[in-house]
């Protein structure tokens, strides 16, 4: 029975610890884009913090318990924005010199409509970068077009090659460069922006 005990609280050490050198790797998102994609987990790895601290915490493991929690603490800091209620972190119009970019790949047939004009509302983007567009992606847009005059689509024979950019102001210029490899466009937009003298435009 014993030795079963410090089997079941050597798995818990395990994987507390994995879950804290994922949960650093996460924060290495600038230096490539494996450790980028590793950031898209941080609810799951909140979820699996939060059970290993109840699990070391009943089992009076208190470096795992300790562990877990910075591990949960790390999960949690970049998913506050989106859980604490009120719109004091929102950003829903051009401020200062800073504006508000939104990127999503719809995943070709697998967004569903509501989800995304609702996403798109509650954002409230400045500039909507768009990939992997769905074969209707005309009615897609109608949904969230009306803030966002400004349309560039550039379209390569379909999903999920598609990609679309929306702004609320004029574009100066507008390009789409597939020189490298036709299924990894480079866009080159340069829009009219109200910012503070000096800076006149700016471009993406």
């Amino acid at each position: 029975m014993d030795q079963d005990r410090r089997s079941f609280s050597a798995i818990v050490t395990i994987t507390v610890a994995g879950l804290a050198v994922v949960t650093a790797i996460s924060y290495l998102g600038e230096s490539g884009w494996v450790f980028e994609l590793v950031s898209h987990f941080c609810p799951q790895l909140a979820a699996a913090a939060l059970i290993t601290l109840l699990i070391s915490a009943c089992r009076k493991q208190t470096g795992a318990a300790l562990l877990a929690t910075l591990v949960l603490v790390a999960n949690l800091a970049p998913l506050l924005p989106y859980i604490l209620p009120g719109d004091g972190t929102k950003i829903s119009a051009l401020s200062g010199n800073r504006f508000r970019v939104l990127t999503l790949n719809l995943h070709g047939e697998h967004t569903t409509p509501e989800a995304f004009a609702g996403l798109i509302a509650a954002e409230q983007p400045d500039i909507v970068v768009l990939t992997e567009l769905p074969t209707d992606s005309d009615r897609l847009l109608a949904l969230i077009q009306p803030p966002f005059p400004h349309v560039l689509i550039d379209r390569h024979g379909g999903s999920p090659f598609d990609v679309a950019v929306l702004s609320r102001w004029l574009p100066i210029t507008g390009t789409v460069d597939r020189s490298i490899n036709p299924f990894l466009p480079v866009l080159i937009r340069q829009s009219h922006l109200k910012m503070s003298p000096g800076f006149p435009s700016t471009g993406f």
